[in-house]
């Protein structure tokens, strides 16, 4: 695996407005962000975990997965104010 210039962290999660609903060692999981399959979630159910220190994401519920650097990218190509992608 490469390394990653970008530094993501879970301090980063709370400014796209992520919020971590459980740990698990390394991994933190959220609401999955892609397809809106969290969309009809209930509570603290979650499925897009976030391994920080091997730099990468996978949704048990919908499959996305890759480098944490795409989910950042991902992430950044949503308007923060309005929800909606930027063109």
């Amino acid at each position: 695996m490469y390394k990653s210039y970008i530094k993501f962290t879970e301090q980063d999660l709370a400014v796209y407005g992520m919020q971590i609903f459980r740990r698990k060692g390394d991994e933190v999981e959220v609401h999955c962000i892609f397809n809106d399959c969290d969309k009809d979630s209930i509570g603290q159910e979650a499925h897009l975990s976030i391994n920080f220190k091997k730099g990468v994401y996978h949704c048990y519920k919908c499959g996305a997965n890759g480098h944490i650097t795409e989910l950042f990218k991902h992430l950044n190509s949503f308007n923060r104010y309005n929800g909606k992608r930027d063109i």
